[in-house]
């Protein structure tokens, strides 16, 4: 092969690897492979496995030098979309009155391909359990039960959840008194 000829060979080749990469660079970027943002899907069920709508997620930067708080609220069949996330670690926060509240980390290495499904209990699940604590004797987490309900602003949720709690506090004194008394 003459030199002449291996010279065009070699440029030829230098050209078509440079055109390769950038069609492959930017034929991944437009597909989301490296995006700088990526979107997170997910279902918000119930423990009947039932959607839950109006179920607000909000999703926060874990570094706090960063900036992009986002939120969503589930559908009527419970499904939400945090669109263009940007390529940071969050933690996600989720509530709706009448349901335990939930929290979360979210990995910027996450498969956006696929959707979670995130399972909470409705309040009267919760103040199932709360009662076999109590019969349990097993104030402290019974209480702790509790502050995971959200209950809003004066309605019946939080009456009842206030109620409790307080029933347990007065409880709760009146035995550490009794055990005062007996020292």
């Amino acid at each position: 092969m003459k030199k002449s000829e291996r010279f065009g060979y070699s440029r030829l080749m230098t050209v078509a690897v440079i055109f390769l990469s950038i069609a492959f660079f930017f034929g991944c970027k437009s597909n989301g492979i490296y995006s700088e943002s990526f979107d997170f899907y997910g279902i918000v069920v119930d423990e009947n496995n039932e959607p839950v709508e109006d179920f607000t997620i909000r999703c926060e930067p874990l570094d706090k030098r960063k900036s992009g708080v986002v939120t969503a609220v589930t559908s009527e069949k419970g499904i939400f979309i945090l669109n263009d996330l940007k390529q940071c670690d969050y933690e996600f926060f989720g509530r709706k009155i009448g349901y335990a509240k939930i929290t979360g980390e979210i990995k910027s290495t996450f498969n956006s391909q696929k959707m979670i499904c995130i399972q909470v209990c409705s309040a009267d699940s919760v103040l199932e359990n709360v009662k076999k604590q109590i019969v349990m004797k097993n104030f402290e987490k019974a209480l702790i039960l509790l502050d995971e309900i959200e209950t809003g602003a004066e309605n019946a949720c939080e009456y009842l959840v206030n109620s409790c709690r307080k029933n347990i506090m007065t409880f709760l004194e009146e035995k550490n008194e009794e055990s005062e008394k007996e020292i």
